[in-house]
């Protein structure tokens, strides 16, 4: 969730659903690794991608919103997500288009579906997705 200060966003929120959440970027954070005028989190996003895409703990879906530019700086992720698509545990995932590397390695799986939305400003993306939810899970 972007975090907004007299009107002009700042920085950024991440909240798992298991608890663990945090300022993910901010433009006053103390942190050596930027991406544009922000700097980021990774300790956050390591704990929340530990927490979320635990192998270990029985889910009924793993949601990522979203995958981009901060997952590809931190190398653990890449693995992690490879262990979710490789499970039998569908995988719910927004893909920035940008994600090249990342959206290239899903599309050519044979085992996994990726529905392309254009854009998200219309309530035809809602039913898309829901529609498609409906029909994996």
């Amino acid at each position: 969730m972007s975090i907004i200060e007299n009107g002009e966003r700042v920085g950024w929120t991440l909240k798992g659903i298991n608890s663990v959440e945090g300022t993910l970027a901010h433009v006053s954070l103390e942190s050596e690794i930027r991406m544009g005028r922000y700097s980021i989190d990774l300790e956050l996003f390591a704990s929340i991608d530990d927490a979320e895409l635990d192998q270990n703990q029985p889910a009924d879906a793993y949601v990522i919103d979203e995958i981009g530019l901060i997952s590809a700086m931190y190398p653990p992720f890449d693995p992690l997500l490879n262990a979710c698509l490789d499970s039998e545990t569908p995988v719910i995932a927004i893909v920035r288009e940008k994600s090249t590397e990342i959206l290239a390695s899903i599309e050519a799986r044979s085992d996994k579906e990726v529905l392309r939305v254009e854009s998200t400003k219309s309530g035809l993306a809602s039913v898309l997705i829901d529609d498609w939810i409906s029909s994996v899970i």
